[in-house]
């Protein structure tokens, strides 16, 4: 085309409020070094330390403030407004020479992005005033929905009467929805509107209802063949995999509308989905429909639309092809950007969706200087863009050989040919190895990904132009709710911040270095610092408020001359910024909600945006795309029209928000009432009006907040301690069962020999350290009382306040240990006396479950081992049931319970034959000390063996079951079972006998165990209830196939060590002194494998050896989670209640007795119904009946309740242990773990009416039991005390300020008797249980980090929970260890190699500490004061010691398992701030 002057298709015209604008600028810098000059003086004329760091801070908040501004004066340097005139375009360009356009549409949620509102959007570009056939729409659905489909399939049929009917009547609305719903068109006049209305009404009905039901039903396909589409939804189909779909819905080149003219093409595409590969967002699906219309349309000119932003002008594409075609900017136009427009805004805009300044002012600034940026929606670009720098070659990929209108010479799109070159570029794969989102296409690197592209285009040698007509081109959605609108903001200052501080990335350096000129540079750069104003608006919403409150004036007197600056700055920026958002048509009311609003953002989503970039950047988060919701309910927009803000649900952004408003409050309030009592207003009166405005560029009042991140420090048990937890176990007298018999042949014995000396040795012992350290402790108290009460100063009674809080926690949990030493009793028994008095034929069945959930963290043929070990029980194996949960659902787990089951036909008559302890045949092919190569048949067994481990492990190596490793072909048709829609998540029921005790028999003739895989019915729609829901489907499972009165839980790596474990449980569960209230017999944990000195206290040796001995004699101990066997019984109700049918079946108690066997189609299919995800619901499962709902520690939460209902249990351990478990061999494993731990008890602790010592009270349990299960569900609470004495000690120790008494003080005795008596007391019981010094100092250097990294983190993790921020899952604990790590286990060396939050906090302790002792050590031998300091000194050092590990982690180890060095330069930096604030408050 031409360039005629007399036909100009558009014009230029600068701002006529440019010069202002500049001699604005060159006054206001004026100002800012004057404002400077004087902040300077304030700086080296402070007088104190913290009026110093005050002035520090206003420095850099307004240097911050500075920096934005120097850099928004770009947007005024040049600004330029543009017209566009469509008809002189038309008249020189018939439509046979227009370039086609391709549209694209992207969506994700159908939920959040209804599919009708959708299908608007492109109903609304396929009738643009433009060639029809020259038009293609394109849709990308990242979600993978039916629904969207649906509704685009009747977009489709709707749009061949819509478009006629539009372009007949001129109609300017061409989103029907718009349209239909709009007051002012009068279409209602228009012949044919109640015909349309209808079809639109129909249309839209169909889509709702499908979305509502939340699938596709046959009856709302009204095409049959349109039917085939929708087979492509396998069961195994979901939107985060899936293959490629796409749906050619209407073809320019054979569909035809109502008037017989062509139809545009509307394309449906969902790209392929794979969890192993990254699909960058918006930007990949983007790149996605940028290939395929390539490879079909090819139009040279592209529009990007949201999928909530509608076209509002059929004439949109001639207006942007009035610049685009133009010969003088097309060399090198990338794009036209039209602005953002919202209708429905209400009045006056009290969210600033408007983002007038963004979205319409600034462009205009951009325009003069390279252009605006690219602003993700409304859009037109030149697809040659995607191709390259201008001046280089286009990729071939982007820029096809053909005709620029719709295909040319090409083949059709609904071709096969083209379908299959579109399904291979939309390939998940496709993009590996190439350019794409680094040099050609949209980029990625960001989560802002159209600011990034449009920035990257402009630096490659591109420009683009900015257009706003008159009327608004393109009108979009916005949020109604508060939340929603922060959370967008806060994603976009999270890409804001990848991009400006990404390498080589940075616009002032970048920018400059490709082509962009300084003035764009600075453009962009304003933009991507964007979420820096937190930085300023953080510190002004703190500190004035904060020196308001402390009486320190930290500006000028209202009588100052320089407060005349002050005044000039404040009014000047918010005075331009007022007038040029009015001047583009906003009113005063909108301007004030958008500054507002400002303010809100700053400390808020620029907040925790610049938070959660940080983290990311640590590697300790990942940031994620989340899809704004457009979508309201009727109550709340109602409530957004009214002009009433949303704060309707729990978000972590309203903290600070509602912390700003109070804050700000107080300080007002407390600082006029100051003012006017005392005076002192002059010196007050800029801080005063802090609380009431905001400020803006270096606009110097803000009322907010702060968030307040406490360092929680670990340290280590301090001096004060009151900690007596540790008790001597004494041995009681119990006869046998049976009257009459001679001492010894009765079922089980508490040993002893029942002295009168042995019962005064028992009282002594129990009764000595309690009344000690109860005198002790009340002398402690008075003392801590005292100084309380003495105190002269804020600080120093603070200081005893905090400690008198950590003191009175100690002293609570010691009270309740006392529970453990009250009663402690040893139990022993016999099982030989079992045997010679019960014949096998009365013994009773047993089901054993065990538990899996990943194959990954918990190997399938670890399990296998655990299922091996307790078929080989020395137990009639007619009555042995062995049942797997398999919650993973792996076709892994279930092959290597295949070959379990093949192989224990061999194993299991090998182990009886050669009385063979270790059944665990990895345990005894890899022990040293059994001899077994001796023994006839072991070298056969052991190479049985490897071929079964070699099979597994193979599989599991690859990751699928091929059908080369399953053995005999019958069991090919348990792995169909395994269909495409099968997920760990989503899948059916699945039941698998592999051994039934009625047909399977080894190698020896006799009867095999019955061992069935179960993997329970999982849906997205129900909660699963973690591993007691797991438990609740076995229960029900076995009590419909073998129904064994008796029932063992094992943990999946716990295995069986002793074939006699049965004996020892029948000779408690058979006793009839106990068997009518006993529910379990709970035997220790005891781990394989420890390294000698046991660095993470895996051994737990007081929760699961000597505090259940205590608990044993006050109604039993607590259930552990494994080694238990339990009375069927007890699961069903209240000993003294009928029994709950469902657990306690009729029939026999034995393998299924006369009932039908558990092969049988009837077994199976009630195990299938009973097993169902939604069997429990409305029932009493998890609350009256079967394993306890409501706590992540499932197993400590159902043995409190069986108790509370009457039950009770025994604790035995025997010499030997009985069962031997895996453990971690990471610091982090164990401290992960620890923290879901800490979650579930806490949850135990606070939940309605469950709380220990109340509940337990009023339910049947004792005050000795309830002061047990209170112990431990307060567990977590040791946080509190521990990160006093973490953080307190130390700092007050750099201030100078003794908090104990001195070195020379009587009371001195006292303390250090509580110190002394609680560590030896814990040590010498440690070490009389059979461990070793070196063991005990590192449970109780663990104990320490887990007070401050474990129960810390659970407990503020319960806190979000309760608040409705987090929601906290069940985290499986990995025990599966690498040759290197486990290599430092063994060498006792401690692993840190991860970067995980906990460790931020153990580091940050070792080098406060360290800082503490040093500076400590220094000025008491510089100045004195040592016996005033001492026991804060032995504090600080006794921690250092205890950190040595860390300091090695941090500074001498080089190996992987060190300290990652962010974590090291965060403690260092920790550590300064802590001596820094120290300081600080020292020198006032």
């Amino acid at each position: 085309m031409e360039k005629q002057p007399g036909l100009p298709t558009h014009t230029v015209q600068a701002e006529p409020q440019t010069w202002f604008n500049r001699f604005h600028a060159a006054v206001f810098s004026c100002a800012l070094f004057a404002f400077f000059y004087h902040r300077l003086l304030s700086l080296l004329q402070a007088p104190t330390l913290l009026s110093f760091t005050s002035f520090l801070l206003l420095t850099l908040a307004d240097l911050v403030f500075s920096l934005v501004w120097v850099l928004s004066q770009a947007f005024r340097w040049t600004p330029v407004r543009r017209r566009a005139f469509p008809e002189n375009l038309r008249t020189k360009l018939p439509d046979a020479e227009l370039p086609s356009l391709d549209v694209f549409i992207c969506t994700a949620d159908p939920l959040r992005e209804p599919p009708i509102d959708v299908a608007n959007t492109a109903l609304s570009a396929m009738a643009f005033d433009y060639p029809a056939d020259k038009v293609s729409v394109y849709v990308s659905d990242d979600g993978g929905s039916k629904l969207t489909l649906l509704a685009f399939m009747e977009a489709a049929r709707f749009a061949k009467k819509w478009i006629p009917f539009c372009k007949e009547h001129k109609i300017r609305e061409r989103n029907p929805q718009a349209y239909f719903t709009s007051a002012s068109n009068g279409g209602y006049m228009v012949e044919g509107w109640r015909e349309m209305k209808d079809m639109y009404e129909e249309m839209k009905e169909r889509v709702e209802s499908a979305v509502e039901r939340g699938d596709v039903n046959e009856d709302l396909v009204i095409h049959e063949q349109d039917l085939t589409a929708f087979q492509k939804w396998t069961p195994g189909f979901c939107r985060k995999n899936h293959p490629t779909v796409i749906e050619v819905l209407l073809a320019a080149d054979k569909d035809v509308d109502a008037m017989g003219h062509a139809l545009p093409n509307l394309v449906y595409l969902s790209r392929e989905k794979s969890m192993t590969s990254h699909h960058n967002f918006k930007a990949g699906a983007l790149n996605t429909l940028l290939r395929v219309s390539s490879v079909m349309s090819n139009a040279p000119i592209l529009l990007n639309l949201d999928c909530d932003m509608y076209s509002n002008d059929p004439a949109a594409p001639y207006r942007a092809l009035c610049f685009l075609l133009d010969p003088v900017l097309s060399t090198n136009l990338a794009f036209v950007q039209f602005p953002q427009i919202f209708p429905g805004i209400n009045k006056n805009d009290i969210y600033s969706n408007e983002y007038k300044r963004l979205f319409q002012i600034n462009p205009l600034g951009m325009d003069g200087s390279g252009g605006p940026n690219y602003l993700g929606t409304g859009c037109f670009f030149r697809r040659r863009a995607f191709a390259g720098k201008p001046s280089l070659k286009p990729y071939p990929e982007i820029i096809l050989e053909g005709s620029s209108t719709n295909n040319g010479v090409r083949e059709t799109i609904w071709s096969l040919t083209t379908l299959e070159a579109a399904h291979r570029v939309a390939g998940c794969k496709y993009e590996q190895g190439t350019e794409w989102g680094s040099s050609i296409g949209f980029r990625y690197g960001s989560l802002v990904e159209d600011f990034y592209t449009g920035y990257v285009l402009h630096c490659e040698g591109w420009r683009s132009v900015f257009y706003s007509p008159a009327e608004p081109s393109f009108v979009a959605d916005f949020p109604m709710a508060l939340n929603d609108l922060l959370c967008q903001c806060k994603r976009w200052a999270v890409g804001l911040l990848e991009v400006s501080f990404s390498c080589f990335r940075c616009p002032l350096t970048f920018g400059l270095r490709h082509s962009a000129s300084l003035i764009a540079a600075m453009s962009y750069a304003h933009y991507s610092f964007w979420p820096l104003w937190c930085i300023p608006l953080t510190i002004y919403a703190l500190l004035p408020q904060f020196t308001l409150l402390l009486g320190l004036p930290i500006f000028p007197k209202a009588t100052d001359p320089w407060i005349f600056l002050y005044a000039y700055l404040f009014l000047a920026s918010y005075g331009q910024d007022m007038l040029d958002y009015i001047m583009e048509g906003g009113t005063f009311a909108r301007w004030w909600n958008d500054q507002r609003m400002w303010m809100i953002k700053g400390v808020s989503s620029f907040l925790f945006g610049l938070v959660e970039f940080l983290l990311q950047h640590m590697g300790i988060f990942r940031s994620g795309f989340d899809i704004t919701s457009k979508v309201a309910d009727d109550q709340t927009a109602k409530r957004y029209r009214q002009g009433v803000f949303e704060f309707g649900v729990t978000s972590q952004m309203f903290f600070t928000i509602s912390a700003a408003a109070v804050i700000s409050l107080v300080a007002l309030v407390v600082g006029v009432v100051r003012a006017m009592l005392q005076g002192g207003g002059d010196e007050m009166a800029v801080q005063e009006e802090k609380p009431e405005v905001a400020t803006k560029d270096p606009r110097l009042a803000f009322g907010g907040t702060f968030p307040a991140y406490v360092l929680v420090l670990p340290t280590a048990k301090p001096a004060v301690r009151p900690r007596c937890r540790r008790h001597y176990s004494y041995k009681h007298k119990h006869f046998p069962k049976c009257r009459g018999t001679e001492r010894g042949e009765g079922f089980l014995q508490l040993t002893g020999d029942g002295t009168d000396n042995d019962k005064a040795l028992g009282r002594a012992r129990r009764k000595w350290p309690s009344g000690l350290s109860q005198c002790s402790l009340q002398s402690h108290q008075q003392c801590g009382l005292l100084s309380l009460l003495q105190a002269t100063t804020l600080r120093s009674f603070t200081s005893f306040l905090l400690l008198t809080l950590a003191d009175l926690v100690f002293s609570l949990m010691w009270v309740l240990s006392q529970a453990f030493r009250w009663t402690p009793v040893r139990r022993q028994a016999f099982p030989e006396n079992l045997r010679t008095k019960l014949p096998e034929a009365e013994l009773p069945a047993l089901d054993v479950f065990i538990c899996t959930a990943d194959p990954v963290r918990e190997p399938p043929i670890d399990v296998a081992y655990t299922a091996l070990s307790t078929m080989a029980f020395d137990y009639p194996t007619d009555k042995i049931s062995v049942y797997v949960s398999d919650d993973g659902g792996s076709k892994l787990t279930l092959l290597a319970f295949m070959e379990a089951a093949r192989f224990a036909k061999k194993w299991v008559p090998f182990c009886r034959e050669h009385k063979i302890r270790e059944r665990n045949p990895q345990a005894y092919f890899t022990s040293a000390s059994n001899g077994g190569y001796m023994i006839e048949g072991w070298r056969e067994m052991k190479d049985m063996y490897e071929e079964m481990k070699e099979r597994v492990e193979s599989a599991v190596e690859r990751g699928d079951v091929n059908e080369d490793q399953v053995i005999h072909e019958e069991d090919l048709m348990a792995f169909q079972k395994w269909t495409p829609g099968f997920s760990r998540r989503n899948h059916p029921t699945v039941i698998e006998v592999l051994l039934a005790a009625g047909k399977d028999v080894d190698a020896m003739g006799h009867a095999m165990p019955n061992l069935v895989y179960l993997s329970r019915e999982k849906s997205i729609a129900s909660h699963h209830h973690f591993k007691a829901g797991a438990l609740n489907t076995l229960l029900r499972v076995s009590s419909v196939m073998s129904n064994a009165p008796i029932l063992l839980n094992l943990d999946c790596d716990m295995y069986s060590n002793d074939p006699a474990a049965p004996y020892r449980a029948l000779c408690f569960l058979l006793d009839p002194d106990l068997s009518t209230t006993l529910a379990f017999v709970q035997f220790p944990q005891i781990y394989h494998g420890i390294n000698k000195n046991d660095i993470y206290s895996n051994e737990y040796k007081r929760p699961f050896q000597i505090n259940p001995l205590g608990m044993d004699g006050s109604g039993g101990p607590n259930y552990i989670g494994t080694g238990c066997f339990f009375r069927r019984r007890a699961f069903a109700g209240k000993p003294a209640l009928k029994p709950h049918s469902e657990i306690i079946l009729q029939g026999s108690s034995t393998n299924n007795g006369g009932r039908e066997p558990i092969w049988s189609q009837r077994t199976l299919e009630a195990a299938h119904r009973v097993a169902g995800c939604n069997y429990e619901q409305g029932t009493e499962w998890g609350s009256s009946i079967g394993f306890r709902y409501g706590s992540l520690v499932e197993d400590f939460h159902t043995g409190y309740m069986l108790h509370c209902e009457g039950w009770r249990s025994a604790f035995y351990n025997p010499p030997e242990p009985s069962f031997l478990a895996d453990f971690p061999m990471t610091l982090n494993d164990v401290l992960c773990q620890c923290k879901r731990w800490t979650v579930g008890l806490l949850e135990v602790s606070f939940s309605c009416f469950r709380c220990p010592l109340a509940f337990a009270l009023r339910h049947s349990a004792s005050l000795i039991a309830a002061m047990s299960y209170a112990h431990y569900s307060f567990w977590p609470l040791w946080c509190i005390p521990l990160t006093i004495y973490a953080l307190l000690p130390q700092f007050t120790l750099l201030l100078g300020l003794p908090i104990f008494p001195k070195a020379t003080d009587p009371w001195i005795f006292l303390y250090v008797y509580l110190f002394l008596a609680s560590y030896g007391q814990d040590m010498l019981e440690y070490i009389m249980e059979g461990s070793t010094l070196a063991r005990w100092w590192n449970e109780q250097r663990m104990w320490m980090i887990k007070g401050v990294s474990s129960f810390l983190f659970g407990f503020l993790e319960f806190l979000l929970q309760q608040m409705g921020i987090f929601r906290s899952g069940f985290n499986i604990t990995s025990k599966v260890a690498d040759d290197r790590t486990a290599k430092r286990y063994r060498q006792g060396v401690i692993d840190f190699g991860v970067a995980s939050q906990m460790f931020f906090t153990i580091s940050a302790a070792a080098v406060i500490s360290l800082v503490a002792l040093v500076v400590g050590s220094v000025r008491v031998l510089l100045q004195g004061g040592g016996d005033e300091m001492a026991v804060q000194l032995f504090i600080s050092g006794f921690v250092v010691l205890n950190s040595w590990p860390v300091y090695e982690a941090m500074v001498l180890r080089n190996d992987s398992g060190r300290i990652p060095k962010r974590i090291t330069l965060f403690a260092g930096f920790v550590g300064y701030a802590f001596f820094f604030m120290a300081e600080l408050a020292r020198g006032n």
